[in-house]
């Protein structure tokens, strides 16, 4: 989940805490608006599900930890009796030097981070000198063990034949929505495993790497003339029209009508 950085660089601040206990049903919504921070969202016990603005989702359950980046677009519901949570908001001085991966489960049932979650409780929300200094120390030590358990995760695996079946199922199905569990399943791997491995050799998401394979699917039949924008929206497995244009301009530069007029 986390990439390379350059530490020298790395500046956290506005870090905060909110805790406490929540009945089922109950949740937010930040589909209109996106967070306003990076957050680290951890459950001691029960379940919570989180839905983004293209349908999918991701389950949160007791003892893991899960990571919501700025400006990410969700509705998050409680699905247990009890719901017992503790979420660290923060923010980058220097984000472009520092990456975190999709919004999703960074790790699971671990002592030691279940341990330095339970710190950032103690510390609250004061804005006491000693409250602010120990949250620093706390995020900085957050985020060693983060990378420690990354690390161990993918030390004994060097060989990018592992994600293999993997690649294989994507590169066959790139049309249709398949969970990334799915292309996990087909290389024997944790979800957290494949993605680690796959954007070590890609230097991107399975679902990024999928999205662009469909806008170079695009290119070629708006080139063509046979179709209209919106025919090749879905005929490249895309639901949503202005999800589309969106992703194929970010990605060409161009918005797909133009390049459509460009080559008639």
């Amino acid at each position: 989940m986390i990439s390379s950085c350059s530490e020298e660089n790395l500046l956290v601040k506005n870090i905060s805490v909110i805790f406490g206990k929540r009945p089922p049903k109950l949740g937010a919504d930040r589909k209109k608006n996106g967070r306003i921070s990076h957050g680290f969202f951890f459950l001691r016990s029960g379940q919570s599900r989180f839905f983004d603005e293209d349908g999918k989702s991701f389950c949160v359950k007791a003892g893991e930890l899960a990571y919501l980046p700025r400006g990410y677009k969700y509705a998050m519901r409680y699905e247990s009796e009890v719901n017992d949570f503790v979420l660290v908001n923060f923010d980058f001085e220097n984000f472009s030097d520092f990456l975190f991966y999709d919004a999703g489960v960074v790790t699971k049932e671990n002592e030691r981070v279940a341990g330095v979650i339970n710190e950032f409780e103690q510390n609250g929300s004061s804005e006491h000198p000693l409250a602010v200094f120990k949250r620093k120390e706390l995020f900085y030590k957050l985020l060693g063990l983060l990378y420690e358990l990354s690390n161990a995760q993918t030390a004994s695996k060097t060989s990018y034949s592992q994600i293999r079946a993997g690649e294989y199922l994507l590169g066959q199905t790139y049309l249709e929505n398949l969970p990334i569990s799915q292309y996990a399943s087909a290389s024997n791997l944790s979800v957290s495993e494949f993605r680690t491995i796959f954007r070590k050799k890609y230097g991107t998401s399975p679902v990024k790497y999928r999205n662009n394979l469909r806008i170079e699917r695009a290119k070629s039949l708006l080139k063509s003339g046979e179709y209209t924008v919106s025919e090749v929206c879905y005929l490249c497995g895309f639901d949503n029209l202005g999800y589309f244009c969106r992703h194929y301009k970010k990605a060409t530069g161009e918005t797909p009508s133009s390049t459509q007029k460009n080559n008639q």
